[in-house]
């Protein structure tokens, strides 16, 4: 036998495991697993969640920029500016007032108005700000700066920094869908239930509705539009 040549020692009788004094010997383990036949365990098939985000929405399509929803109504969505009202000299807020006072009184339909609130994050704002302060030549502009930054990222730190966008929501109810949603206003609650605990079904939309819908959004969106201006 050439003692540089490697050995297989795989039909070598192995030696046996000697446990010492007090402690149970070792008992060998389970076998390797082969074409899934032995499990660790019984566990069960994930079930599909019947409540998730597409059900709980209440939209079906946006097609010609209108949104179509599972109801067989129509919405038109108006992004505004707002103004500071607190900057404004007492003549100009009551203005304003009488003005969207005015706007109200106008309307024919009904809107609604949402505000989305979303905390900002400054830190690439102050990033910028302290790269342009690096290569400055003037050191007075710098100084100023690097005081700029310093009262930005302090008040980052102790209150939320908030970007508020506004719209406005105009809806259309074509009139075979008129009495259906005055019943589910009144059954606000129900209709609120009943989006957790079935699937919306699929919305066939007319052509005629459709075009209905696309000429009252439109006289119904300038008529928003106007009343705002005039604020």
């Amino acid at each position: 036998m050439n003692p540089n040549q490697p050995q297989n020692t795989s039909s070598y009788p192995q030696a046996p495991t000697v446990a010492p004094p007090g402690v149970a010997p070792q008992q060998p383990g389970p076998g390797p697993v082969v074409g899934g036949a032995q499990k660790a365990g019984n566990f069960p098939e994930p079930k599909a969640n019947p409540i998730s985000t597409q059900n709980m929405l209440q939209i079906a399509e946006i097609r010609d920029g209108l949104v179509i929803m599972n109801d067989g109504s129509f919405r038109s969505v108006v992004m505004l500016k707002s103004i500071n009202f607190d900057l404004m000299s007492p003549q100009e807020r009551e203005g304003v007032e009488s003005g969207y006072q005015a706007f109200l009184n106008s309307l024919y339909f009904p809107l609604q108005i949402f505000v989305r609130s979303q905390k900002v994050d400054i830190r690439p704002y102050i990033e910028r700000l302290d790269k342009i302060r690096a290569e400055h030549d003037n050191m007075l502009l710098a100084l100023l700066m690097e005081d700029y930054i310093d009262y930005i990222s302090q008040l980052a730190a102790q209150t939320n920094i908030m970007d508020k966008k506004f719209y406005i929501v105009i809806p259309f109810f074509p009139k075979a869908d008129v009495q259906k949603a005055i019943t589910q206003s009144k059954n606000f609650f129900t209709g609120l239930t009943g989006i957790f605990s079935k699937k919306q079904s699929h919305v066939t939309v007319n052509e005629k509705d459709l075009e209905d819908a696309k000429v009252e959004l439109r006289n119904r969106v300038q008529a928003v539009l106007g009343g705002l201006m005039q604020c």
